[in-house]
């Protein structure tokens, strides 16, 4: 059940990386200028944002499993939509649409999985996610090569019908999660949910136990107003500031652009540019594989600011041999700068956010943190192409590398490490006292 929630990763992966390479297959039925790549990349960004804000509800109200078959309804027809159509405000519209698939799932399928599995395993499971979506960027950039010489865009974009298909289909088998099912008071529901996931008697009763003892203490705190509003709570802001940093250090700069960047520092031929999409996306997958123990061994915060240290030096590699039209050195500072992310700030984004959001609001937190994701996704992607115009290439990713340091120094301070805890003690972490938040 852990890999059909996971397919919403490949598919979040696959729709987002599939114009990477479908671009340079447009330029030659659409004559696009540069303001309408920057459309047809980043539209997406923007559907997302709705479908986090249709998801937060949902997922609170409806349930998990509900949010994600959702997903996979929308994915299933904006690919029909897209792969027909005939005329570039058409093609918009639909990623558009395949950007509210994203959001929704994006939004509930790493709670969805955090949910389901025990603590031990959690960091395992929900980096399966963040796996997914590396495999699905991979298999785009695969297969535009595949389709170089006949430059058949449409059939990129009808290929993930399968596995949207597939993931209605198995989910439509598989239990909602017990702690949603707690949430709503459907206590025989969630035990039900629990033996089909083969939880212990005993920790069904723990879970049962600790999951309505964090709702009485929340109402009590609601009733005495001594707690603090909903939106100024501190996993929401920390979770925010995460989530947002993980896009505007530039990664979706490089994955949606990687051929134009590719040729910016002298590979010209568009197959040439896809073999090396595919170098930085097998290398992506490879690094996401290797990294899947260490979260719930070695823990998140190492992994995090480890990544993001040799993240911040690559940044400057890649605009310094861009700029200088160093082919292989671009390459190598890429790799690096994959590499660091894949471990880091990609996965952790997500794991961590699953874990720290209370469970009364952890639907409503997931959606608004999706949607600050997705909207620092579009500012970015939307501004790349213009912002190298104006600074050059060297520029672009020097002001990437400041933020990433701006980034470094805020997270380090409040980041918490979750390895090993159960989701209510991490609930509960957060109303102690401000001191050693890094414990």
């Amino acid at each position: 059940m852990v890999l059909f929630g996971a397919l919403s990763g490949w598919l979040f992966g696959y729709d987002t990386g599939v114009v990477s390479g479908a671009i340079r297959f447009m330029e030659k039925d659409f004559e696009l200028q540069t303001y309408q790549k920057e459309w047809v990349v980043s539209i997406v960004a923007l559907g997302a944002i709705a479908g986090a804000l249709c998801a937060s509800r949902i997922s609170d109200l409806w349930g998990r499993k509900l949010s994600i078959l959702n997903s996979s309804l929308c994915f299933f027809i904006a690919s029909i939509w897209i792969g027909l159509s005939s005329y570039m405000w058409m093609i918009i519209v639909a990623r558009f649409f395949i950007g509210i698939a994203i959001g929704i799932s994006s939004t509930t399928a790493p709670v969805y999985i955090s949910e389901l599995v025990q603590p031990k395993h959690r960091g395992l499971f929900v980096t399966l996610y963040q796996l997914a979506i590396t495999l699905g960027i991979f298999s785009s950039y695969s297969l535009a090569y595949l389709f170089v010489d006949s430059y058949n865009w449409r059939v990129l974009f009808l290929l993930p019908l399968a596995p949207a298909l597939l993931q209605a289909l198995g989910l439509a088998f598989f239990p909602e999660s017990p702690r949603w099912l707690l949430l709503k008071n459907r206590d025989k529901e969630a035990h039900k949910a629990c033996e089909k996931l083969g939880i212990s008697t005993e920790a069904i009763e723990q879970e049962e136990k600790e999951v309505h003892q964090r709702l009485v203490h929340q109402v009590q705190q609601e009733s005495d107003q001594k707690a603090l509003s909903f939106y100024s709570h501190p996993s929401l802001r920390v979770g925010i500031a995460l989530i947002v940093i993980q896009q505007i250090t530039g990664i979706n700069s490089v994955l949606y652009y990687a051929p134009i960047i590719f040729r910016i520092s002298g590979l010209e031929t568009t197959a040439s540019t896809l073999i090396d999409s595919m170098i930085i996306g097998g290398w992506n997958v490879l690094i996401t594989l290797l990294a899947l123990p260490l979260y719930d061994w070695w823990g998140r915060r190492p992994l995090l600011f480890s990544g993001m240290g040799g993240l911040i030096v690559s940044l400057v590699g890649v605009g310094w041999c861009l700029q200088r039209e160093m082919a292989w050195g671009s390459l190598f500072f890429l790799m690096l700068y994959v590499g660091c992310f894949a471990f880091s700030l990609g996965p952790c984004g997500w794991l961590i956010n699953s874990e720290i959001h209370p469970l009364h609001h952890r639907g409503q937190a997931m959606g608004i943190v999706t949607c600050c994701n997705w909207l620092s996704n579009f500012m970015t992607t939307a501004t790349f192409l213009t912002l190298e115009e104006w600074l050059g290439i060297q520029g672009v990713f020097n002001l990437y590398a400041l933020i990433g340091v701006l980034g470094f120094l805020l997270l380090f301070r409040w980041i918490p490490e979750t390895k090993g805890r159960t989701l209510e003690d991490i609930e509960q972490w957060w109303d102690k006292p401000y001191v050693h938040k890094t414990q």
